[in-house]
């Protein structure tokens, strides 16, 4: 299994987090993960992509200025593979309407 194919099996189980990856040289979130982050920073443009194998997913490039400014309102994790940010309950809560947007993407 290669990375992104890791990455996209997380999401899948993704409840309450914002796993942030170092991809490209830039923070990247997927899956839920971008789809919580785009209710903290509505600006975040959200990008379509899919794998070799085309497995279709969606993708955001997070600002290093934007985790700066999480760190003094969340909790953050920084580990070897992914920064983990845990998601405040009230965006969590509309963890459900995930299909919804990304019908309208």
């Amino acid at each position: 299994m290669n990375r992104i194919d890791t990455i996209l099996e997380k999401e899948r189980t993704n409840t309450d987090r914002i796993f942030l990856y170092l991809k490209e040289d830039r923070l990247m979130a997927f899956g839920y993960s971008a789809y919580f982050a785009t209710w903290l920073f509505p600006e975040l443009e959200v990008i379509r992509g899919s794998t070799s194998e085309g497995v279709k997913f969606v993708y955001i490039y997070f600002p290093a200025a934007s985790l700066f400014s999480l760190s003094g309102r969340m909790t953050a994790l920084v580990g070897d593979e992914y920064i983990e940010i845990t998601v405040p309950e009230e965006i969590n809560s509309y963890r459900e309407q995930f299909e919804a947007w990304m019908n309208n993407i």
